[in-house]
């Protein structure tokens, strides 16, 4: 590993690892922070243990709703480039993926819309039953409300699970088909830990375009991005949420360094060499400015779907 690659899997894992142990009871009370720094190397080097710090799963990319600034554009998603995963799909990402590592810290499950996921529950009941999965996070826009299926398994999992809801409260528009406080008043009922942003706010989001990138533009992208939130969709792990969302719009060809191939079992080389990679086909097609971000209203609604726009425009 050269200084470079160094760098990323350090801003990429070290970090983040350090950040996780550092925030645990025992280092926290004993204000021996530094510790977790040390322990980061020791575990990593020594007992050659590779805890990954979060991922999310996309269970389905088809939503209730069709919001102008999704950040993830799954509004631009066509029917046909849609995908909802089985059982049995998510039983094997999730089993090759954990043959990489030593452990997942949060495991995130959202869409789309998971509650359209009619597999909701037994998804939920095997990545809560994974004893290497720390915790397990639902994240939902409230237009659904929670079944009785899914809630059994929250119930049985209360403590190593729990409910993030949208609140999109603020556009009226959707007053007639939002849920939100009834699934956080029925899941609190059942000690379920949940909650809803009250002071959510979104920024708008700039449609994606080949921004033609050199490798050294790509870098200097990546770097700058302040996104960690790894995403698996059809059975490949990608860098961010929007590189997920790229792929299944087919705006890029993915090549083998995009992505982790979760159809056979990983390495934990596997995840240092994705770890480490500062170079990514779906950054040129990122038009996310950390700089001038305007805010909106959140899910504000397209009159029709993007896609359709575009073949009414053809």
């Amino acid at each position: 590993m050269n200084q470079a690659e160094w760098n990323t899997f350090y801003d990429r894992y070290m970090e983040r690892r350090m950040f996780h142990l550092g925030s645990k009871k025992i280092f926290s009370v004993l204000r021996l922070k530094s510790l977790a720094k040390l322990y980061t190397y020791f575990e990593l080097f020594f007992l050659r243990r590779l805890v990954f710090p979060s991922v999310e799963y996309v269970v389905t990319t088809r939503c209730s709703l069709r919001c102008r600034d999704c950040s993830n554009y799954i509004p631009y998603i066509p029917p046909g480039n849609h995908y909802t995963a089985t059982l049995d799909d998510f039983k094997k990402d999730v089993s090759n993926f954990l043959c990489g590592v030593d452990g997942i810290n949060l495991f995130g499950i959202l869409g789309g819309e998971p509650l359209l996921n009619k597999e909701l529950p037994a998804i939920m009941e095997y990545a809560c039953g994974e004893k290497r999965i720390k915790h397990v996070l639902i994240t939902t826009n409230g237009t659904q409300m929670i079944s009785p299926e899914l809630l059994a398994v929250l119930k049985k999992y209360r403590n190593k699970c729990s409910v993030a809801i949208s609140n999109y409260t603020a556009n009226k528009e959707l007053s007639s088909i939002l849920k939100s406080w009834d699934i956080k008043k029925l899941l609190q009922q059942h000690g379920i830990s949940c909650g809803i942003d009250e002071n959510l706010s979104w920024v708008q989001t700039n449609k994606f375009q080949d921004m033609k990138r050199s490798e050294d533009e790509l870098k200097a992208h990546f770097k700058s991005c302040d996104s960690f939130a790894y995403s698996i969709l059809r059975g490949r792990l990608y860098v961010c949420p929007l590189a997920s969302s790229f792929a299944a719009l087919k705006l890029y060809e993915s090549k083998p360094s995009d992505y982790i191939d979760l159809t056979t079992a990983c390495t934990s080389q596997d995840f240092i060499d994705f770890l480490k990679n500062d170079c990514w086909s779906a950054c040129n097609f990122c038009t996310t400015s950390r700089t001038e971000q305007v805010k909106v209203q959140p899910a504000i609604q397209w009159p029709v779907a993007p896609y359709l726009q575009k073949e009414e425009n053809n």
